[in-house]
């Protein structure tokens, strides 16, 4: 709500595809780093095309969405940045205030 008064919707879409595009190198980096951990786990689904462990569908995921990411300006860099860590912070606020609840 507070990017409304901003002015210009463009910069405001612009931190908005900032904020998806972290979203999903971080889905796409999930995917990965769950085949490395724990390659045995039962799945609800596979995805196709493997080298070794690595899958390349998360690994081109993650390599386009950093290009994408470096289509920016700077200050939609800073302050998408600026918004996802202030949103990570709340979550582990909110994550350990309901685990010692």
């Amino acid at each position: 709500m507070a990017f409304l008064f901003a002015g210009e919707i463009d910069f405001v879409a612009n931190v908005t595809n900032f904020t998806l595009f972290v979203t999903f190198v971080v889905i796409n980096a999930s995917v990965i780093l769950l085949r490395y951990r724990a390659p045995d786990a039962p799945r609800q689904f596979r995805i196709p095309g493997s080298i070794g462990r690595l899958p390349v569908i998360p690994a081109v995921g993650i390599a386009s969405t950093l290009l994408l990411l470096a289509q920016l300006e700077s200050l939609v860099l800073l302050v998408g940045g600026v918004v996802v860590v202030v949103g990570a912070a709340i979550a582990l606020v909110g994550e350990r205030r309901s685990a010692a609840a």
